[in-house]
């Protein structure tokens, strides 16, 4: 029920900031129509030679996640350095990856144990601002996660000699969208924004809710 809560609250705020941004650019439409073919190309297309340093922008954020895994408590932060190329002012696409770490806490047989689980990947990202200072996030990203082993026969993870938890790498596709804030003040800003991944099942026990706060140059 809490998962379809967020869900339902995204959902609303993306709407009406949709809502609000049309507005805007409808009023200002009557303002525009003097331009010249020229300029509205200058939107898209750097016509200064053509130096492509000009249309990017860097960035780095950080994660955070709250979950659950076979009833046991996950933590996971991360770090994500990302490039984007400027196609028009407000809209920009790039590469991102990520570097993450997920803790795990649980308790077998009254013993309290920790799992760290160290998760590579990269992906991609398109991102359109609006407001001046609004922009969606979407983006796809492949992971390559490690995992506890665990056996539902005695609903516990499978240890090997040493009394560690017995770990396999699986590749998993993650799906995000989401709403961020950001300023920016002589090409140095800051960016916060929450991500829903929806490669994640509804019915699972985790909140498919990513958030990332970080610093960008040149956005």
């Amino acid at each position: 029920m809490k998962k379809y809560l967020i869900f339902s609250f995204l959902v609303l705020f993306f709407m009406s900031a949709f809502s609000v941004d049309m507005s805007a650019q409808y009023r200002s439409k009557k303002s525009k129509k003097k331009k010249t073919t020229t300029n509205r190309k200058s939107d898209y297309f750097d016509e200064r030679g053509g130096d492509i340093k000009d249309r990017l922008w860097y960035g780095a954020d950080a994660t955070i996640q709250f979950g659950a895994i076979n009833g046991r408590s996950t933590f996971t932060y991360g770090l994500g350095p990302m490039v984007g190329y400027k196609i028009t002012d407000d809209f920009s696409i790039g590469p991102r990856i990520s570097f993450e770490n997920q803790i795990s806490k649980f308790s077998t047989d009254g013993i309290e144990r920790t799992f760290n689980a160290v998760n590579l990947g990269g992906g991609v990202f398109a991102r359109h601002k609006f407001l001046q200072n609004y922009f969606v996030h979407a983006e796809y990203q492949i992971l390559s996660e490690t995992f506890g082993v665990f056996d539902n026969s005695i609903n516990d993870f499978v240890y090997d000699a040493n009394n560690k938890v017995v770990t396999v790498k699986e590749a998993a596709s993650h799906y995000y969208l989401g709403l961020g804030y950001g300023g920016n003040a002589g090409g140095i800003g800051f960016t916060t924004y929450a991500l829903w991944d929806f490669s994640e099942d509804f019915n699972s026990q985790n909140i498919p809710l990513v958030i990332r706060f970080g610093l960008t140059y040149n956005f």
